[in-house]
């Protein structure tokens, strides 16, 4: 005798795997309909899909989804002399630079994002380069700018090289790296700076495997300098944070394991 299927059975089997799909590709669809790219591909104009630009200092770059900009948009801004601030409105979060962005123009060039801000291509500006948001670096990767200022997180899967050719270099939070990490500081007055502001407790740390090498008029170091049997360079004047905390709560170490400590200054 044959079975005759439940209808409330046969309305479940029907209903469950659209449900399950709604339920994976729905939320999954917009969270990835959130990052902004600049390629080489990327439409050029003052907007486009899901971006739009408007002010004038600052030039403001936002995004409300999945938006490709050339970079062509932002050095044009940058060489009319506005600063640019790329940041997402309502259902934006990542940026992606997948394509260089070089001029001589002194005006800044702002990131900012509570997501990631990746970097797949050299970025070398006349004017200053402030990343807000945690930054990711791809291959072995060179950032020069007047001034450079990261206000969070920094992780590097190859060397870094952070050139300032005015201005400080300033790390506010934690860099990390499989490579090397080179910071070069080329004006007479400026700095090369760890940390917020020095004197509030344990600071920034650079972990950095293939060693690192610090070159500044004036370093002021608030965290451990750490690498994996590699050399740790550091020239210029040298200035340890104040704690406010004893030092055997925060303890300070600049260590290169089985490397040697270079230390040329005062």
């Amino acid at each position: 005798i044959p079975c005759k299927r439940h209808p409330m059975k046969a309305f479940l089997t029907w209903l469950l795997p659209i449900v399950f799909f709604l339920g994976l590709c729905g939320p999954w669809a917009a969270l990835q309909a959130q990052t902004l790219t600049l390629s080489s591909s990327g439409e050029k104009g003052v907007s486009g899909t899901h971006w739009t630009s408007s002010g004038t200092h600052p030039v403001k770059i936002t995004f409300t989804g999945t938006a490709t900009i050339h970079p062509n948009v932002v050095i044009g801004f940058l060489n009319a002399g506005s600063d640019v601030l790329i940041e997402p409105a309502a259902g934006g979060k990542d940026i992606i630079v997948a394509a260089e962005l070089s001029c001589a123009s002194e005006a800044k060039l702002i990131f900012h994002t509570s997501g990631t801000i990746a970097l797949r291509a050299q970025v070398t500006l006349g004017g200053a380069q402030i990343y807000s948001g945690q930054l990711h670096t791809y291959g072995n990767t060179k950032l020069k700018g007047a001034a450079l200022c990261f206000n969070g997180s920094l992780l590097a899967a190859g060397h870094l090289h952070l050139e300032a050719t005015q201005g400080d270099i300033v790390i506010k939070g934690d860099v990390q790296t499989k490579g090397s990490f080179h910071a070069q500081v080329l004006g007479a007055l400026s700095s090369f700076r760890m940390g917020v502001d020095g004197v509030s407790g344990k600071g920034t740390t650079i972990r950095a495997d293939k060693g690192i090498s610090i070159e500044a008029q004036q370093s002021y170091l608030t965290g451990d300098l750490l690498t994996a049997s590699h050399d740790i360079n550091l020239s210029g004047d040298l200035k340890l944070a104040q704690f406010t905390v004893p030092e055997s709560q925060a303890p300070f170490y600049i260590d290169p394991a089985n490397g040697n400590l270079f230390l040329k200054g005062g």
